[in-house]
């Protein structure tokens, strides 16, 4: 398998949703509240108390273009939930703030690299404190259980493990994992005591653990 691209860093963005309106608009005055399905649902504490007070929820393509639907209709009634960035954008007023229910909700990016030209310079992280790495398995028992052994033998936290099945092989996955670990040297000694055991590793990236800040 060939991605053509390496995982060299993650960044980590909190999630914010705000209730947006036109610049005259109250809140005793709204009747409706345009956003995404998931916006709707990450907020559902606060829209639950405008439902019982006859608010009607309705759902769109996009939180931004909610936003943006209100104003060009001049919606004076309605609001939208979006990010911060949406009501500068479209010159609207943020009514409140951070009305989504979970304050530590957080979407996590990830810097890629290509790695298919030989003029681009390499980025190389100061830190390597995690990776990402891909694994398949042969097809019998106890072959997941004796790498996942191997991990803790070795001191590696996996902070992630995803399986999903390989097209064309009956009951074979391959196996996305993010390991996170104190000492590169011990992270490489572990990889080399799985090898033996998988039918095929693929290193994704190695790159400095990212930071969740409010």
């Amino acid at each position: 398998m060939n991605y053509g691209a390496k995982i060299v860093g993650e960044e980590y963005l909190r999630i914010e949703q705000n209730l947006i309106v036109h610049h005259s608009t109250q809140e005793d005055e709204i009747i409706e509240v345009y956003s995404h399905p998931v916006a709707i649902e990450q907020c559902r504490v606060y829209l639950d108390r405008l439902v019982k007070r006859g608010v009607r929820v309705v759902e769109s393509e996009d939180t931004a273009l909610s936003v943006k639907y209100i104003k060009d209709n001049n919606l004076t009634h309605s609001a939208a939930i979006a990010g911060s960035s949406a009501a500068e954008l479209y010159g609207m007023k943020i009514l409140k703030r951070g009305i989504e229910d979970n304050k530590r909700n957080f979407t996590r990016f990830l810097i890629l690299q290509h790695c298919t030209s030989s003029g681009t310079r390499s980025i190389k992280p100061a830190i390597i404190n995690k990776a990402s790495v891909c694994f398949t398995l042969p097809h019998k028992t106890g072959s997941l259980s004796s790498v996942l052994s191997i991990f803790s033998y070795y001191g590696i936290n996996l902070t992630k493990i995803e399986s999903r099945p390989i097209i064309g092989k009956e009951w074979e996955y391959l196996f996305y994992t993010d390991l996170l670990f104190d000492d590169l040297s011990t992270y490489n000694h572990c990889l080399a005591a799985i090898k033996p055991l998988v039918s095929e590793l693929i290193i994704l990236g190695e790159y400095e653990n990212g930071r969740k800040e409010d």
